[in-house]
């Protein structure tokens, strides 16, 4: 109420504030919820008022980063320029086995002291810290973090929920997406009658872009991306939870019928499969496993079979699709599933042109 006394003078409004934080709600079983701390659960106002008590936070971060960044490149791998300077001696029918090997060697030294970088995102109460630096100074920074949260904003910062990793190694969740590392590819051109005596050294790659000058081709390696990818197992987990598919005891997931909704009218139900499907796609559009979601999008369109059999009192679920076709078309209101076309990955991320402008700037630096 401080924060939001400093930029808004209106007593009224305050008034309003504070009894909208006074508020008890009262779910479906009837008990009163009522806090001294926080604001009412599923209320509108909680993630403006996150993003007020946050903000100092986010300048807070800020200053973090400017302190600790460092170093306009990355230092050269020594081991990487000589084994470089010993080709370049080479004739160039002779220079094949060090280039194999200078493919696995990181271009630049690992963990410079002199180049330090870092990179923050926010969205709500959940955010995420890159930093190009060691282990060490992720601990000391969480440290810090967890001060200034507690001191300055009244929170207290969860230790069991707060990872810190290598994502050359591991991979991470953020807001119910899969982050991880690109990994190179062992060998992308693979013999398939591979010699004997292979190569001692494999050939990592990432995109290659193949590059012509005075009549000579040259590839260039591109440099290693993060993947922000659809976590399938979660999402089918879900899924099993809310009572769409099952589990038999192989693993194996098999749809089932949702029968909470079998009172309703087709075109309901097909509604609600639809708000289902197109959720699911929505969210993930930027996943690089985009194409295999087309598995839960199958379970989906089973178990919405499966519901208006047993709506219709149908034997089975092919006596739905022999009677109103594969996307299960309203005969009244000729709504269908909404099921894509396509698959196919899209990235227009590429292309600096399609990048949507957003009018209010979420914390990213």
């Amino acid at each position: 109420m401080k924060r939001i006394s400093t930029k808004i003078g209106d007593p009224r409004f305050l008034e309003l504030i504070r009894k909208y934080l006074k508020a008890c709600s009262k779910p479906k079983t009837g008990n009163k919820l009522q806090s001294d701390i926080g604001t009412p659960p599923g209320c509108i106002l909680s993630p403006i008022l996150a993003n007020i008590v946050l903000n100092e936070f986010d300048h807070y971060v800020e200053s973090l980063i400017n302190k600790f960044e460092k170093g306009e490149s990355i230092k050269h791998n020594p081991a990487y320029q000589q084994i470089k300077h010993q080709m370049n001696k080479l004739p160039l029918n002779e220079r094949l086995p060090l280039k194999l090997k200078l493919r696995t060697i990181p271009y630049g030294l690992a963990k410079d002291p002199n180049f330090k970088r870092m990179m923050f995102i926010r969205y709500a109460d959940e955010f995420l810290i890159l930093i190009e630096g060691s282990h060490d100074e992720a601990i000391y920074f969480r440290n810090l973090i967890k001060s200034f949260l507690l001191q300055n904003c009244g929170l207290t910062l969860n230790l069991d929920k707060t990872l810190i990793t290598n994502l050359s190694d591991n991979k991470i969740f953020f807001l119910g997406a899969q982050i991880i590392k690109l990994k190179a590819n062992p060998n992308p051109n693979p013999n398939p009658n591979p010699n004997p005596n292979p190569n001692p050294y494999p050939n990592p790659s990432f995109v290659h872009k193949v590059q012509e000058s005075l009549g000579l081709k040259s590839k260039r390696r591109g440099n290693p991306r993060l993947l922000i990818k659809a976590p399938l197992e979660n999402i089918l987990e879900s899924n099993k939870k809310n009572g769409f598919i099952r589990q038999d005891r192989l693993g194996n997931h098999h749809p089932v019928a949702y029968t909470k909704i079998t009172n309703l009218s087709h075109y309901e139900i097909i509604t609600f499969y639809n708000s289902k499907i197109n959720g699911l796609l929505n969210f993930f559009s930027l996943a690089s496993n985009y194409n295999k979601l087309r598995f839960v999008l199958y379970l989906l369109q089973m178990s919405c079979a499966y519901t208006l059999a047993r709506k219709y009192k149908l034997n089975n679920f092919t006596k739905s699709f022999s009677q109103f076709g594969k996307r299960l078309k309203d005969p009244e209101t000729d709504v269908q599933l909404s099921l894509p076309d396509t698959m196919k990955v899209r990235h227009d991320y590429k292309d600096k042109i399609n990048v949507p402008k957003f009018t209010d700037v979420i914390g990213i630096s």
